[in-house]
């Protein structure tokens, strides 16, 4: 695809990295193997993306024929200009009608509403931003919701920035992270019910991994993934993330 738009994010912006050539690629790959089989699977052709990065995932969905659209607080103030199905806009209001897409999709969003930084930071009110946030996803969907997002329940996720190469640990009482029941009240208070957890291959490239401890424990922690992606393990201590889709009940 056409990857020669380049600087959707605001040059204060916190994630300005991701506007490299290396992360657009990394997040176009991630749609493609993760989303894309998703939406074909239940032919879906309208989708909403919250919390976008640098936009790169949707323009390949809108290359691909798709009815995409993409908000993003982080966004340049011009995005519209440049792209008008693309908003500078918050997931706490989402600037749409209500049941406008078929799916809403937020991926490792959720842990960063209501904190600061990159480890998390807890503000005051951040059970309340988001339920607000979950209350929109729902909203402006008609049949679907995916997100995925560190579990609470497994000791470490990785949003550390210098524990344990990039690792960061954590107890299962934090308030940083989520886990699957509080995701699940979340959106049943919306009337969506937990679906799928979805298969996570190709989500990840493992690259924290791979350079410290080599291939072989890319490969293992890729395995663990996905065996954990069900409903046995899914939500328990051993799995490290969740990968989960909603379906309007």
């Amino acid at each position: 695809m056409n990857t020669n738009d380049i600087g959707l994010i605001d040059a204060d912006s916190p994630w300005k990295y991701c506007d490299s050539e290396l992360e657009k690629a990394k997040l176009e790959r991630r749609i493609a193997r993760f989303l894309i089989p998703l939406l074909r699977r239940n032919f879906f052709s309208s989708v909403l993306e919250v919390g976008a990065n640098n936009g790169h995932g949707t323009l390949m969905l809108r290359h691909l024929g798709l009815d995409a659209h993409a908000v993003d607080p982080f966004f340049r103030r011009d995005v519209s200009d440049l792209h008008p199905f693309m908003r500078r806009a918050s997931g706490l209001y989402l600037p749409f009608e209500a049941r406008r897409f078929e799916l809403s999709f937020s991926l490792d969003v959720i842990e960063h509403v209501g904190t600061v930084g990159p480890e998390l930071t807890l503000c005051e009110n951040h059970w309340r931003l988001r339920r607000q946030f979950v209350d929109e996803l729902c909203r402006v969907s008609c049949e679907m919701v995916v997100i995925t997002t560190a579990n609470k329940r497994f000791p470490f996720d990785e949003h550390g920035t210098r524990l344990l190469g990039g690792f960061r640990p954590h107890s299962p009482r934090e308030q940083a992270t989520l886990s699957l029941d509080e995701l699940v009240r979340l959106f049943r208070r919306n009337g969506f019910e937990l679906e799928q957890h979805l298969d996570p291959t190709g989500f990840f490239e493992m690259n924290r991994l791979r350079s410290s401890l080599g291939e072989p424990a890319a490969k293992l922690a890729e395995w663990w993934l996905k065996a954990c992606s069900n409903r046995v393990l899914g939500g328990s201590v051993l799995n490290p993330h969740l990968f989960l889709s909603f379906r309007r009940h």
